[in-house]
């Protein structure tokens, strides 16, 4: 079994890390306090702003997940998690002289422009014409050019335990289709996401890019 570090370990990171301890791995769990912390998750207390509190990582990590959020919906809070903490990360790994055999971050579907109902996949150029996607793509770019072995899952819009404004809404009646040709919305479930970076995890050879969408 593995040791495994879960940076920014929020939303999707706790359902990841209750199923990776309940597979018999030694799981930390990155982030600001206990608070909501699932039993079987080790608590690592530390910030991804200051670059400081990542000084002694826990030891012989076999993979790293970084599932970190934004706090904000502006340009400063997007390039603090993806860019600037996803890189203090990467130099605190190197820094330990750790091997991990693989990096996972969870990306977003925003890196896509795309906005007509087309289908995107994998090979999709990706143009981001907003912050969001560019800040995120930004952070891929970065880890895929960094010192490990990285894989990166794009992920559409989350939903799960507490997230239930859309279908609140229908419940209200008041979602609304316009008319016209349909128009597609991309979602996943939260242990859906914990369920895919799992699977990644197993894999000896996966790729360097994935799409986590539900069918």
């Amino acid at each position: 079994m593995a040791n495994v570090l879960i940076a920014g370990c929020g939303y999707v990171g706790t359902a990841l890390g209750v199923r990776l301890a309940g597979a018999g791995h030694t799981v930390w769990g990155l982030r600001r306090s206990a608070e909501g912390l699932p039993p079987g998750i080790c608590l690592f207390v530390s910030d991804l702003s200051p670059p400081e509190t990542l000084q002694t990582l826990p030891p012989a990590l076999a993979a790293v997940f970084y599932t970190a959020a934004p706090n904000g919906v502006d340009d400063a809070a997007y390039r603090a998690i993806y860019v600037d903490g996803l890189r203090y990360v990467l130099e605190a790994l190197v820094r330990q002289h750790q091997s991990p055999q693989r990096v996972l971050l969870t990306s977003s579907t925003a890196v896509y422009a795309q906005s007509g109902g087309e289908w995107v996949d994998e090979t999709s150029p990706t143009e981001p014409q907003h912050f969001t996607g560019r800040r995120v793509l930004e952070g891929e770019r970065m880890l895929l050019d960094g010192p490990f072995p990285a894989t990166v899952l794009r992920l559409g819009g989350i939903y799960g335990p507490g997230r239930t404004s859309l279908i609140e809404r229908v419940r209200q009646g008041l979602a609304a289709c316009r008319e016209g040709p349909p128009l597609y919305t991309n979602r996943i479930h939260r242990d859906d996401c914990a369920g895919a970076l799992h699977h990644l995890m197993t894999l000896p050879q996966p790729d360097s890019h994935y799409i986590g969408v539900d069918h």
